[in-house]
């Protein structure tokens, strides 16, 4: 079971594998946490075949870089020649990356086609940078030709952030990528401290990728998440919530003092638990447009977890009521070891659930 505020501390079992397999693979995929990384655990998802190693796009696809990438920068006898080499080393990598991102789209990239073409690790990390480019490039102009609002918010947000910053932080990654440490298993997320997403092209089907893109940015553009991050990392309004919650051991807080503490488990809920929510519910919400708009194909385990929904129930209360009896609270010890504090959770929890009961 998933903590409502911390990292799972396991990949999901081999039974999640068979879907309902979709309720399986969406448990692996629904995840908070009170960490850095979040949601999108997909170690165990059942997804569409991912492309046949016979029909994988072929090294001499990547020939025009590595030649560039080659030229001796040494030989070149002015500032001017050497800086067209680089120049031309520059585009024909930008290229590389989109015709990776094509022949993947196209499901005709086999896994571990960047280690098997490009041998030093230095020089796939140099590629890396172009491929996420193009990658994330490539995403947002498909995007941008759907007639959903929401969607199109989406793109709206992404480019401004890239317009105002010059880049919008993604990376597009292989298996053999350098990860940090704590990711584990995931194969998508959005790093709530850094606000910045990755997805593993090499795992995940290329029918699915716009889906699962869609989903990170939703985390990403959440203002209730990006606020709640901040309030919930403030180390000065922990300690001393933790320290009036600690003097009162077993009496009964002021009403200031429990307003404080539930506005700091709330805010631990909405970068966790109600993340999730507010990011899957828009993500099924659009999950039928995107097929008719050509995004994405039908999608196994979205599609049986969706037949579950009632006709009448809203996907905001129906992702609600899947994810909330998946997500326990944090182990009790330290703060949310503290009487009060475990009392207070249960009924902030308990408060939301009637809350999603009264909706439609």
């Amino acid at each position: 079971m998933t903590s409502a505020f911390a990292p799972p501390k396991a990949s999901p079992s081999p039974a999640s594998r068979k879907v309902i397999r979709g309720a399986g693979a969406f448990l692996a995929f629904a995840i908070a946490t009170l960490g850095a990384w979040s949601s999108s655990v997909l170690a165990a998802w059942p997804s569409s075949a991912l492309a046949d190693p016979a029909s994988a796009i072929p090294c001499q696809a990547l020939q025009e870089w590595t030649l560039a990438r080659d030229a001796n920068l040494d030989s070149a006898p002015t500032i001017k020649e050497r800086a067209e080499l680089q120049r031309r080393e520059f585009e024909a990598r930008g290229r590389a990356g989109e015709r990776i991102f094509a022949e993947y789209l196209r499901g005709a990239l086999a896994p571990d086609t960047l280690k098997t073409c490009v041998a030093r690790q230095e020089d796939r990390e140099i590629l890396q940078r172009s491929i996420s480019r193009a990658f994330l490039e490539g995403s947002l102009s498909r995007l941008k030709t759907s007639r959903a609002p929401a969607l199109q918010e989406l793109v709206r947000l992404a480019e401004q952030e890239i317009s105002a910053r010059g880049f919008l932080s993604f990376k597009a990654l292989s298996h053999d990528a350098e990860q940090p440490i704590e990711l584990g298993p995931r194969k998508a997320g959005f790093h709530r401290g850094r606000h910045s997403l990755f997805m593993d092209f090499e795992a995940i089907a290329p029918d699915e990728w716009l889906f699962i893109f869609v989903h990170e940015l939703a985390h990403k553009f959440d203002a209730r998440l990006q606020a709640a991050t901040v309030a919930y990392g403030d180390p000065a309004v922990f300690e001393d919530v933790f320290r009036h919650v600690a003097k009162k051991g077993a009496t009964p807080l002021s009403k200031k003092d429990r307003e404080r503490l539930r506005a700091q488990l709330r805010a631990g809920l909405d970068r966790g638990l109600l993340a999730e929510c507010r990011a899957w519910t828009l993500s099924f919400s659009l999950y039928e447009t995107g097929i008719q708009e050509g995004l994405w194909a039908r999608i196994d385990w979205v599609d049986a977890l969706l037949q579950t929904r009632p006709a009448s129930m809203s996907f905001e209360r129906f992702t609600f009521e899947f994810l909330d009896p998946r997500f326990s609270d944090p182990e009790p010890s330290g703060f949310y070891g503290l009487p009060l504090v475990r009392l207070e959770l249960a009924s902030l929890r308990e408060v939301l659930r009637q809350e999603f009961r009264a909706s439609p």
